[in-house]
C-alpha cells in the first residue's frame, strides 16, 4: 500500500512536460496572510515511483504548475508547486546592418507559449529586498528555457527586457528580472 492509497478520492492524473503522466494529490500550502501564496502554492503527494524532479511543468484540467521543490519524505515522495499565471514568448534582439551601417533591429523567436509565474515589483520591495535592480519591475519565474539577458520577453503584449537571471535561487528554474522594453524593432 502506497500514501497515495489514502487519498484515491483526491488522486489526480497529471501531465508532465516531457515525461510520462503521474499521479498527484494536491492540497493547499496551509495558512496564510497572502492571497498569492492562498491561491497559488500547493503541496503534492507524488507517486512512489515518480519521475518528478524540481523545474518539471505539470497540467492538470487546464492549469499548469512548475515544480520548485521535491524531496523524499518518510514513506512518501512529495513536492511544492507553484500554479503559473501567465505564458510568454521569448525573442532575441539583433542589430541588422547594410554594409557595415547598422539599420536597426530585430526580433528573432526563440520560444514561445513559455509558463511563467510573474510579480508585479513595488516600491516597497525595493525597500526590502536587496537582490532587486533598480529599474525591476518583474519577476518572473520560468523554466529553464533558452532566456539571456538582453532577450524580450512577451506577456499580454506587452514587452519586457530581461536584466537578471538567476539560476541558483530555485533549483532546475530560472528567477528572472524585467524592466519595460521601448526598443524598437523592424
Amino acid at each position: 500500500m502506497t500514501m497515495q492509497d489514502f487519498f484515491v478520492d483526491r488522486k489526480k492524473t497529471c501531465g508532465v512536460s516531457g515525461k510520462s503522466n503521474e499521479a498527484i494529490v494536491f492540497k493547499r500550502r496551509g495558512k496564510s496572510n497572502s492571497r498569492f501564496t492562498d491561491n497559488s502554492i500547493y503541496d503534492g503527494l507524488l507517486q512512489d515511483d515518480t519521475q518528478i524532479t524540481n523545474g518539471d511543468i505539470i497540467t492538470e484540467s487546464g492549469d499548469t504548475y512548475l515544480t520548485i521543490a521535491r524531496r523524499n519524505g518518510y514513506m512518501s515522495k512529495i513536492a511544492q508547486f507553484e500554479k503559473t499565471n501567465c505564458v510568454a514568448s521569448i525573442y532575441t534582439i539583433s542589430s541588422t546592418y547594410v554594409g557595415t551601417q547598422k539599420t536597426g533591429d530585430k526580433e528573432t523567436l526563440v520560444a514561445s507559449s513559455v509558463p511563467i509565474v510573474q510579480t508585479s515589483v513595488t516600491a516597497s520591495m525595493h525597500l526590502y529586498d536587496a537582490g532587486l535592480l533598480p529599474d525591476t519591475v518583474k519577476k518572473l519565474l520560468t523554466p529553464q528555457a533558452a532566456i539571456g539577458i538582453d532577450n524580450r520577453i512577451k506577456i499580454d503584449g506587452k514587452n519586457y527586457w530581461v536584466t537578471s537571471v538567476d539560476s541558483n535561487e530555485y533549483e532546475g528554474l530560472y528567477l528572472v528580472q524585467v524592466k519595460l522594453d521601448n526598443r524598437v524593432t523592424k
